[in-house]
């Protein structure tokens, strides 16, 4: 692994001591040694303490009255579950005097079109329910808009991969449009991201997985059969495979490696990915900063690492994970391979984001009390 210039903040749990010569250039957010093991090679890592997904305080929130809204529905999410929460919508935004106007979509891209082309005049919200899939297409329809004029969204988990509002704590429809209704919301991040030879532009709001995170999803793909088990059966079975390409990588300005051997590079603006695993238990939606983590590990020491990860996101403590924050990341495959974003397969290397910070607007839970706001 090349050498980490002092300026460039690295997280990596057991290099970590005191950051007292860190530039101050952006926000730098310090992370200690796993509890209990510190100078222990043995012992197992423990979990990360859970965090709250923002950065700000409960002054950050913005309150509005929501009296009409627009939903878009993908039917077809989670076999159907999209259908059946979109009843349970309806009824509750009737009970409590809300108008509102329902949109279905009919194919891939079209929750893109319908966001880009709404008419946001006299409403207050657009309700997206579905999965990550679903939501990503919302944001690109919503950063797409002629006018650059946007709604609040308000993400109703309704498909298999709800990873964003795992985030959240908003897997229950009910829950979530209490937001609604409360009227509280937050600016949050996304990252744009401009892949391929041609450079094409498309938008994130959660995840860009590179290497056994792409491999496993287009297996889990053709498992859907399973339900939320087929991930973790196509990620053993890559593990297993163990293909490794070689990769340059740069964040923030800063060449992290070249043309040096890897497995896997997970970035995200989540906590979460897949189903429900804590890929990257630092991160938060508004903290003008994506996280990363990657590694070149072999069969046993990536069944370890997915191992804590299953345990709740302690493998970021292991020798074998190396992790990040930062504003810009490049990465640069010798050849040609498969992105991941958002839970959609399809792009291509190579790949640069940037971090777009209070991008957008979301419905989101009351703030908990500060002392459990604070990253330990």
């Amino acid at each position: 692994m090349s050498e980490t210039s002092t300026e460039l903040v690295h997280l990596h749990m057991n290099d970590i001591k005191k950051a007292t010569n860190c530039a101050e250039s952006r926000p730098i957010r310090m992370l200690p040694e796993a509890p209990g093991h510190e100078g222990c090679c043995c012992a197992k890592p423990a979990r990360p303490v859970a965090v709250f997904p923002f950065s700000k305080d409960a002054s950050a929130e913005r309150y509005i009255t929501v009296k009409s809204v627009y939903i878009v529905v993908n039917p077809f999410s989670g076999n159907g579950k999209g259908n059946r929460v979109l009843k349970q919508i309806e009824a509750s935004l009737t009970s409590h005097s809300v108008a509102f106007t329902t949109f279905k979509s009919g194919h891939p891209g079209h929750v893109v079109e319908l966001v880009r082309e709404l008419n946001f005049a006299g409403h207050d919200a657009v309700l997206v329910v579905g999965g990550d899939g679903t939501f990503h297409e919302a944001l690109n329809g919503l950063m797409c808009r002629p006018g650059g004029d946007q709604l609040p969204l308000c993400f109703v988990a309704g498909g298999t991969g709800n990873s964003f509002m795992t985030d959240l704590g908003g897997e229950n429809a009910a829950d979530v449009l209490q937001w609604l209704y409360d009227g509280r919301t937050r600016r949050v991040d996304c990252g744009r991201v401009q892949w391929g030879a041609q450079e094409q532009v498309v938008y994130t709001l959660n995840m860009v997985s590179w290497g056994i995170g792409v491999d496993s999803n287009v297996v889990a793909e053709k498992l859907r059969w399973m339900g939320t088990a087929r991930y973790d059966v196509a990620i053993l079975w890559e593990i297993l495979k163990s293909q490794r390409r070689e990769i340059s990588l740069t964040l923030d300005g800063f060449p992290i490696c070249r043309d040096e051997s890897m497995k896997l590079v997970q970035i995200q603006n989540t906590q979460h990915g897949g189903a429900g695993l804590r890929l990257l238990p630092f991160a938060r939606l508004d903290d003008g900063l994506f996280d990363v983590f990657f590694g070149d590990v072999g069969r046993l020491s990536a069944l370890k690492l997915f191992g804590e990860v299953k345990r709740g996101g302690s493998h970021v403590y292991l020798s074998s994970c190396h992790y990040y924050q930062f504003k810009s990341l490049s990465l640069e495959p010798k050849v040609e391979s498969l992105l991941n974003v958002d839970g959609e397969n399809g792009r291509a290397t190579p790949v640069h984001l940037e971090v777009m910070p209070e991008a957008f607007t979301i419905f989101t839970p009351p703030t908990p009390p500060a002392s459990t706001t604070i990253v330990p």
